[in-house]
C-alpha cells in the first residue's frame, strides 16, 4: 500500500486480489464462513468468545476471527453457555 498524491491509500500492485487485504468482516460473512448462523455468530460475540467492534454495523476483524479459531481449536461450543472439549463418537 502507498500514499498517491491525493492522499489516497492504494495498493502497491493494483493487480492484487483486495480480497485477500480485507481486515473486517460482517456477521454474515463470519457466518458464512463458518458454515453458521449470523444468530450463532452474534451469540459468541455476546458471550465474549469473539470480539466485534460497531462500525455503522458489527465487524468482526479478521486478527480477532483468527484468534477465536486458534483459541477454541479441540473444543465444542454447539453450546456456548457449557463448552466442553471435543469429544469425536465414532
Amino acid at each position: 500500500m502507498f500514499m498517491n498524491r491525493n492522499n489516497i491509500l492504494e495498493p502497491k500492485n493494483k493487480n492484487i486480489n483486495l480480497e485477500n487485504e480485507r481486515i473486517v468482516y460482517t456477521v454474515q460473512e463470519v457466518a458464512a464462513l463458518l458454515h453458521s448462523s449470523p444468530n450463532y455468530i452474534y451469540l459468541l460475540i455476546e458471550k465474549g468468545y469473539l470480539p466485534a467492534l460497531k462500525l455503522g454495523s458489527i465487524k468482526i476483524l479478521k486478527t480477532s476471527l483468527q484468534k477465536f479459531l486458534i483459541d477454541n481449536e479441540g473444543q465444542d461450543l454447539s453450546d456456548v453457555n457449557n463448552a466442553k472439549i471435543l469429544e469425536i463418537i465414532r
